[in-house]
């Protein structure tokens, strides 16, 4: 078991991130919320696969800002600010007859349900909110190393370590390419601060420390919406 493996090591979770399946939420609670007080998170993304599925039948403009009003209360920077906002989009939706049928199931699902944490300020700072990541790594786990066989609990551990150390070593050619993005679109430069700017008494000396100023953010293309934000 885990603590075996640890060194004795209690294993307290704090969040959890799943899709919207009652039978996964009762086993992660009864497994693990034996002895851990966590937060289960819905994966934003699997939300709004399910919400796609359901505006299918409504209107283009409508089903655009549908999106953005979703957009607008995934990103509610506090519970507050999300039950005001949730609050006029309903009402919003209600009064056409367009959305009628979306926002009773929006309201029904999404709202007081078992799965209605899947706004910004749930997650914690720094982590993503959506496991698609997660579930990236399973593919290739099952893929190269596994390779969608059953194993014994033996060869499954020395399987899963090789990943691990093969993962490790990988370099990651995105990091590459964004970096060659950036400077194609002059976002990434070197800057020399003068010698008698304050800038540059505060330049570290450690050559090894790299300082970052942002410039902005151009707008992104959500194609969910069919335009950009």
């Amino acid at each position: 078991d885990f603590a075996s493996v640890s060194g004795g090591r209690h294993l307290v979770v704090t969040f959890v991130m799943a899709d919207a399946e009652a039978a996964q939420q009762n086993a992660v609670v009864r497994v693990i919320g034996a002895d851990s007080d966590f937060v289960y998170l819905m994966c934003f993304y699997h939300m709004m696969t399910k919400v796609h599925e359901r505006l299918k039948s409504v209107p283009d403009h409508l089903s655009e800002q549908v999106m953005a009003d979703i957009y607008d209360l995934h990103f509610a920077t506090t519970s507050a600010v999300y039950d005001e906002q949730v609050k006029q989009v309903l009402t919003k939706w209600s009064g056409d007859e367009h959305l009628v049928g979306f926002q009773d199931y929006f309201e029904r699902t999404w709202v007081p349900s078992a799965f209605w944490r899947w706004q910004c300020f749930h997650t914690a700072s720094g982590f993503a909110t959506t496991n698609n990541p997660v579930e990236q790594f399973n593919r290739l786990t099952k893929r190269d190393y596994t390779l969608r066989t059953k194993h014994k609990i033996g060869p499954l551990v020395q399987l899963l370590a090789d990943c691990c150390q093969h993962q490790s070593v990988i370099p990651k050619p995105i990091k590459e390419a964004r970096v060659k993005d950036f400077r194609r679109r002059d976002l990434l430069l070197d800057r020399t601060p003068g010698r008698s700017s304050i800038e540059f008494l505060l330049v570290s000396p450690n050559p090894n420390e790299v300082r970052v100023l942002s410039r902005g953010c151009s707008r992104v293309y959500l194609p969910e919406l069919g335009r950009s934000r």
